[in-house]
């Protein structure tokens, strides 16, 4: 709704800058010649749509299991046929090691399974401990990348990355000081917002090249998927990488509008169906490009990431994404038997 004044625009025009750079990474991720800009995306894309993501953050046992659990067993069976009976791959149906993007839903189910633990009041309510908090969950992360066995199964290489920027979002929504510094309006803090945006872009092409040319950066070390053993790099590397990814995050919060602007928050309001569903025409488009049937330039993958952003991100397709691809009737159907 375009009057509701409760509704929080900022994050809307976040999401929906997110989304399309979700997809838009998808469809050039195997061009050789677009490596660049795709690093450039991955270098803070997902660390901020979970720090967006933990803003909005609160327990609820029915999305653990309608809203996220029963929505990922759906995909990962859905995308395990896509791949048989559509692309023409061999694929196990198993549910350990979640499906390419449906990381996230898997993330998601865990993440709110021990939200508990960093919602309590003894905690929330006090911004040294939560300071704390964080500052541990990154040591964690950076830590981590020893252990060989964090992996693509059960996403545990992922769930540990992203927790620290999840967990920021949710105490950031709880510390008033930070939100009215990041997020009220002025000119003088749209003059600073933009230097800063401009200065990020450049800064973090420079560091990417330098890594690049360097031998010490690659698209993977992006990921948080691998330990540094796995793909030869070290807690450093890493270290700059989260640097880099929580800069972004704050030139985010303050360089985009509270404001609605048409297009651009409808589709943020509505990223999930974009998100669980562009993955199937990504996927198929991957296979017809490599059968030389299209080519994937620069223009051309825009022009696409604009059409699958637009037509999956509206009212009317997440209504019916809702009713049809997750948990929701069932939940109404459990509520019913249950009053």
């Amino acid at each position: 709704m375009k009057n509701n004044i409760s509704r929080q625009y900022k994050f809307d025009n976040i999401k929906a800058i997110l989304i399309f750079l979700v997809v838009f990474a998808h469809i050039i991720e195997k061009s050789k010649d677009l490596q660049a800009v795709y690093m450039f995306i991955y270098s803070f894309h997902m660390p901020l749509f979970m720090f967006v993501t933990g803003y909005f953050a609160g327990f609820n046992r029915k999305n653990i299991i309608f809203r996220f659990g029963y929505t990922y067993f759906l995909f990962q069976t859905l995308y395990i046929l896509f791949d048989i009976f559509i692309l023409q791959k061999t694929t196990d149906f198993q549910y350990t090691k979640p499906k390419w993007i449906l990381w996230y839903l898997f993330a998601m189910i865990v993440y709110f399974i021990i939200f508990p633990m960093f919602d309590a009041e003894r905690i929330k309510a006090y911004p040294k401990r939560r300071i704390a908090v964080i500052l541990l969950l990154f040591l964690l992360a950076l830590f981590a990348g020893f252990e060989n066995t964090l992996d693509y199964d059960f996403s545990a290489s992922r769930i540990v990355y992203f927790l620290p920027f999840f967990i920021s979002g949710y105490y950031f929504k709880n510390d008033e000081p930070l939100k009215k510094l990041f997020m009220a309006s002025s000119f003088r803090k749209s003059i600073i917002s933009i230097v800063l945006f401009l200065g990020m872009s450049v800064g973090t092409v420079l560091w990417l090249k330098y890594g690049v040319d360097n031998d010490i950066l690659t698209s993977r070390m992006l990921y948080g998927s691998y330990s540094y053993e796995a793909i030869g790099y070290s807690l450093p590397v890493r270290f700059v990488i989260m640097l880099v990814a929580n800069v972004w995050i704050y030139v985010f919060l303050l360089f985009t509008p509270d404001k609605y602007i048409p297009l651009v928050s409808d589709v943020g309001r509505y990223t999930l169906p974009v998100f669980l569903l562009h993955g199937f025409i990504v996927s198929y488009l991957w296979k017809i490009a490599s059968e030389g049937v299209i080519e994937i330039g620069l223009l051309s993958a825009l022009a696409i990431t604009m059409i699958i952003v637009l037509l999956l991100g509206n009212k009317t397709i997440n209504k019916l994404f809702v009713n049809c691809f997750t948990g929701k009737f069932l939940e109404k159907i459990v509520d019913k038997y249950l009053k």
